[in-house]
This record gives structure tokens, C-alpha cells and sequence, in this order.
């Protein structure tokens, strides 16, 4: 019987801790605040609009690591122009692969993200709001890229 119960209330805190994960909404943040956030973790920022051409595009910027990796803080016009350019990033990323390797996807209304690494590569795109983050880079960078994209909350 005590093993039941403590079964029942195992499952009862996963669903819990479950639904709590869900419910929480990731916010979009400015180019200030991305810029703010790159220059203290020792980035410097670059301009990246030559390389996000386009109508759809209203700015892009690159914080560059010392090390050269860089992480693309693009900002879109609409949402709706954000998700489809999330989507085609998204599809350029699957062309990309060449055997095994990894891959994760999460798409809500309000935060969509593709990660993959393969062939010694670490790509990863994530959309909030009219904001996107942007990574092409040597998967040797992969561990340092994704704690500052964690710490800027993408």
C-alpha cells in the first residue's frame, strides 16, 4: 500500500513539475539588452546586416566571442515573418546534416527553437516574439555558445 501511494504521489509531482514547465513563457529581449548582456559576458558586437538582408529584417547584430564564435541577435518585422524565417532556418539546418548527430526542437506559440550538431558543426536557431537568435558554428564552440544563449534566456 505505502509503495502505491508514494508511486501515485511520484507521478502526481511529475505531472506537476511537467505543467509548471509548459506554463512557462520565455520573453523577448531588445538589441540594448542583448548588447548589454554580450558586452558583459566579454563580447564584442558587430554589425551582421550584410549577412540578413532583406524587407523582413529591421536590424542584426553579431556578438563576437575572443575566441571567434559569434551568436546573430536578429530582429524581424513581423512574427509572422520571424516564424517562417525560424522554419526555413529550420529546414536549411536539416539539409545540412551528414549521418548521425543530434538534434532538439521545441515550438510553442510563443518560443520556437532547432538545435543540431553534426558533422562538427553546432547550429541552433530560436524565435521570440519579432526577435531570433542564430548560430553557425565549429561544434568546438558548442559548450560556450549555449551558456550565453542560456544566460540571455533564448
Amino acid at each position: 500500500m505505502m509503495k502505491k501511494m508514494f508511486t501515485v504521489f511520484a507521478a502526481v509531482l511529475m505531472l506537476g513539475l511537467m505543467l509548471s514547465a509548459c506554463g512557462s513563457k520565455k520573453e523577448a529581449i531588445s538589441l540594448a539588452d542583448f548588447t548589454s548582456k554580450a558586452t558583459a559576458a566579454g563580447l564584442s558586437m558587430q554589425d551582421a546586416s550584410a549577412d540578413f538582408e532583406g524587407d523582413i529584417f529591421t536590424d542584426a547584430q553579431y556578438a563576437v566571442s575572443p575566441e571567434g564564435w559569434k551568436v546573430a541577435f536578429i530582429t524581424v518585422d513581423t512574427v509572422e515573418n520571424a516564424q517562417a524565417y525560424w522554419t526555413n532556418c529550420k529546414d536549411f539546418m536539416i539539409s545540412k546534416k551528414t549521418g548521425a548527430g543530434s538534434a532538439q526542437t521545441t515550438d510553442h506559440d510563443d518560443y520556437k527553437m532547432y538545435s543540431q550538431t553534426n558533422g562538427g558543426r553546432f547550429m541552433y536557431v530560436s524565435q521570440i516574439g519579432t526577435t531570433m537568435v542564430y548560430v553557425n558554428e565549429d561544434e568546438s564552440a558548442k559548450s560556450s555558445v549555449q551558456s550565453f544563449i542560456k544566460s540571455i534566456n533564448y
